[in-house]
């Protein structure tokens, strides 16, 4: 660590002591973090197999080899996002199907109530952003003191779907700060859905039962437009393109993983407790997308296209196609959004 580069998410050994003490007995309370990686998820892969504890956590401020789901890259510039993995123990095998649905679920909270960005998960563990965004494009200028776009007291201002929420938008923008060099401007409609997080959920079963889970999250922070890839299959964005400010990463990495422990400690309970956050994600997940028509591409080739209906109890996706009929799937290539 360097405390001379202020872009450092733990500038110096005391930050990183403090952090830590805040999370004893809970996920965060051991972290390793490192300015370049391979792999964060390979680093606790590593730390898994010399028997390092549930909760145990790797951060890095850049990957050279990142990866999402299907092997495939993730792309992010030094000290522009979050990216970090985490070792999870005892989570039992029924629940399986919902690891990644939690865990996004906790993490579009995480940007709802740090950020103020209209975040929702899209199935199976994509974050989206979705509505009005303002892209921050260098040297914009404008007078609208409004940098959001947006109605705040309707979407996006940092309350749950359906009651008041624990986060506003005032307590978000605590956590905002006005990318330096810019003045605030009249942002531009986005369209359709961009995503802002990916979920990696890495499962090491052993005789019909999971020995651990490393779960990885990469969060977009701090990238102009200029620094995302230009051709992704989703769009991608960030929060300063969502915003137009810039964040205290540290401050949204402690939200998320606080959201984290609690939404994966229910999962890992498996009783009551589990039974409702399991609804409650089921619930967010009808509001957001019911009546949407998806597209989806099966491991095998094959290619199923209908409306979504909900959750199963087992976490997949139910579709409705047709008249009357549904399916339900479990794992997916890809999934898109259809026009029609």
């Amino acid at each position: 660590m360097n405390a001379s580069n202020p872009q450092l998410l733990f500038p110096d050994a005391p930050t990183l002591l403090r952090f830590q003490d805040a999370f004893r007995d809970r996920i965060g309370s051991r972290v390793d973090y490192r300015l370049e990686v391979g792999s964060t998820q390979d680093v606790v892969r590593e730390a898994a197999e010399r028997g390092e504890p549930h909760g145990f956590v790797c951060v890095a401020e850049s990957q050279t080899s990142g990866r999402g789901r299907r092997g495939r890259a993730w792309e992010a510039s030094p000290y522009s996002s979050l990216l970090f993995s985490i070792l999870l123990r005892d989570v039992p095998g029924r629940a399986a199907g919902w690891i990644g649905l939690t865990a996004a679920s906790a993490t579009a909270r995480a940007l709802r109530q740090t950020a103020a960005v209209e975040a929702r998960v899209k199935w199976p563990n994509d974050v989206v952003a979705t509505g009005a965004c303002g892209v921050y494009l260098p040297g914009q200028d404008s007078a609208d003191p409004d940098v959001s776009g947006r109605d705040r007291n309707g979407p996006g201002n940092g309350r749950e779907p359906g009651g008041a929420g624990t986060g506003s938008t005032a307590a978000a923008s605590a956590h905002l700060k006005h990318a330096p060099g810019t003045t605030r401007r009249t942002p531009r409609l986005g369209t359709g859905i961009r995503k802002i997080a990916g979920v990696l959920v890495e499962t090491a079963w052993s005789g019909g039962e999971i020995r651990h889970v490393i779960l990885g999250i990469g969060i977009n922070v701090l990238q102009p437009a200029d620094r995302l890839p230009a051709r992704a299959r989703v769009p991608a964005t960030s929060i300063l393109i969502e915003t137009g400010h810039e964040i205290n990463r540290l401050g949204l990495l402690r939200e998320t993983l606080c959201l984290l422990d609690a939404s994966l400690g229910a999962l890992r309970s498996g009783g009551a407790t589990w039974e409702v956050e399991r609804a409650r994600i089921r619930r967010e997940m009808d509001s957001w997308w019911g009546g949407a028509r998806f597209e989806v591409a099966a491991p095998g080739g094959e290619a199923f296209r209908g409306e979504y209906a909900s959750l199963a109890d087992s976490g997949a996706l139910i579709l409705r196609v047709g008249e009357s009929g549904t399916i339900c799937i479990s794992e997916a290539e890809e999934v898109n959004l259809c026009d029609t």
